[in-house]
C-alpha cells in the first residue's frame, strides 16, 4: 500500500495503544501491584517513524535517479520524427522498477532491509536483547537487583492525596523554569540524541515496520518483498491481488484504502478540533461540577517567583447550613 496509508493506520494503532495502556495503569485496574516489564514500554515516535522507514530507501534511490534524469539525460537526449525521446545516458528512473528492482542487488537489499520479515525478526530480537542488557546492568548499578526476578518490579500502589498532587505540580512547575534557563535549541537537541539512541525507540520503530511489511505482502502481486531475505534473495509472494495493478483487483483496493484514508483525516480533524476549541469550555465545566460536588476543593495556583500555593476553598453552602442550624439551636 502507499507510505501515507501506512502512517495513518499507525496514527490510530498508536492511539488505542495509548488508551488503553493508560486505563490499565490506573490505580484502580491494579488489585496487586505493578507487574514485571516483559517489553519496552510504547514509544509512539517509534510507531510513527518506523511506519514509514521500510519505504525510505527506495524513496531516496528515486530521488536520485530522477535527479539524476533531469540533470544528466535530459541534457543529451533527442527528439526524433516519431516524437520519441533518445539520450546518450541511461534514463535510471525506468531501469530502477523495471529491472533494478528484481536484479540489483543493491536496490534489493535497502529495500527488503526492512521489508523482509525475516530480517526485522532478527533486528528486533537483537534490540529486544540490547535492552534487557540495559535493564540488568541498571539495576545492578543501582543495588536494586534481586534474586527472584519475577517480583522485581512488583510494588504498591497508593491513590495519591491532595498534599502528594500540590507537591508533583510544585516540583513540574520548578523543572520547568529549571529548564527555560537552558537554550531551546540544546534541549531540542539533548531530547532528539536520548530519543534516537534509545533501545525503546528501536524497538517500536521495528515493530511497526514489521507491521508495514506483513500488510505490503498480501497486496503485490509479483513486486512482494523477499520474504526470506538475506537468506533467499528470489522468493516472493505471488499475491493475486495488487493495490496499484488494474490488471489483480488493483481498482477496488485502491478505492477502498483511498476511502479509508478520508475516514481516518476526518477522525483526526474531529479529534483536532475537539481538543482545541472546547478544551477550555469542557475544563471550565468539570471545575464547575468538582465545586458543586465535593465540600472541599483544593485549589493549586503558581506564584511570580515559581513557587506553588495550595488553598483549601471551602464549599460556601456549607458555611450557609451551618450558620441556619446554628439559629435554630439559638
Amino acid at each position: 500500500m502507499n507510505t501515507y496509508t501506512h502512517f495513518l493506520w499507525a496514527v490510530c494503532l498508536s492511539h488505542w495503544i495509548l488508551s488503553r495502556t493508560t486505563s490499565e495503569q490506573q490505580p484502580q485496574y491494579q488489585n496487586i501491584g505493578l507487574v514485571r516489564q516483559k517489553t519496552p514500554s510504547f514509544d509512539r515516535k517509534g510507531a510513527l517513524f518506523g511506519s514509514v522507514l521500510p519505504d525510505l530507501p527506495l524513496i531516496a534511490t528515486f530521488l536520485v535517479c530522477n535527479f539524476h534524469d533531469r540533470l544528466v539525460a535530459h541534457q543529451h537526449a533527442k527528439v526524433d520524427e516519431n516524437g520519441d525521446i533518445h539520450s546518450s545516458a541511461t534514463f535510471w528512473t525506468g531501469r530502477l522498477f523495471r529491472s533494478w528492482y528484481f536484479t540489483n542487488k543493491w536496490v534489493e537489499a535497502e529495500h527488503n532491509l526492512f521489508h523482509s520479515p525475516v530480517s526485522l525478526g532478527i533486528l528486533i530480537s537483537v534490540v529486544y536483547l540490547l535492552w534487557r542488557k540495559g535493564r540488568q546492568n541498571k539495576r545492578e548499578k543501582d543495588g536494586t537487583a534481586m534474586e527472584d526476578e519475577s517480583f522485581e518490579d512488583e510494588l504498591p500502589i497508593e491513590p495519591l492525596g491532595d498534599a502528594d498532587l500540590a507537591a508533583d505540580a510544585a516540583s513540574s512547575i520548578h523543572n520547568s523554569n529549571n529548564n527555560t534557563n537552558t537554550s531551546c535549541a540544546k534541549r531540542c537537541c539533548s531530547d532528539c540524541c536520548s530519543c534516537w539512541c534509545s533501545t525503546r525507540f528501536w524497538y517500536w520503530t521495528l515493530l511497526s515496520a514489521l507491521f508495514h511489511a506483513l500488510c505490503d505482502i498480501p497486496v503485490h502481486h509479483d513486486d512482494g518483498p523477499l520474504l526470506f531475505w538475506p537468506f533467499n534473495w528470489s522468493y516472493r509472494f505471488q499475491s493475486p491481488f495488487s493495490y496499484w495493478d488494474y490488471r489483480h483487483y488493483g481498482k477496488p483496493i485502491s478505492r477502498v484504502e483511498h476511502t479509508t484514508d478520508v475516514l481516518i483525516l476526518l477522525w483526526l480533524l474531529y479529534r483536532f478540533c475537539k481538543s482545541r476549541a472546547w478544551r477550555h469550555w469542557s475544563c471550565c465545566w468539570r471545575c464547575y461540577q468538582t465545586t458543586g460536588s465535593n465540600h472541599n476543593s483544593t485549589a493549586a495556583a503558581a506564584s511570580p517567583n515559581g513557587e506553588m500555593e495550595v488553598m483549601m476553598v471551602e464549599n460556601p453552602t456549607r458555611n450557609y447550613q451551618d450558620e441556619i442550624e446554628s439559629d435554630e439551636t439559638v
